[in-house]
């Protein structure tokens, strides 16, 4: 699951590195909302990625007090 997030923002990275120059900000008002369209798009994505990482890495170090309990008891049938 971590090795996909890390995956889309590297695939999301290298969109921004080649868009970034081809974009201009400076021309017709379709074509500037387009690319502000296309980057807040690009932002909610790097968003959405970075805090899965942050809320899973959160969330994998929390283990319920019973549950750990119940793994540990041994049971014997006799």
């Amino acid at each position: 699951m971590r090795e996909r997030l890390y995956m889309c923002l590297l695939l999301i990275g290298v969109m921004l590195y080649y868009a970034i120059p081809h974009i201009k900000l400076y021309t017709e008002p379709t074509q500037i909302l387009f690319a502000g369209g296309w980057l807040l798009l690009a932002f909610c994505a790097v968003a959405g990625n970075l805090s899965a990482i942050l809320y899973k890495a959160k969330r994998a170090k929390r283990i319920p007090a019973n549950q750990e309990a119940k793994e540990r008891k041994r049971t014997y049938n006799y």
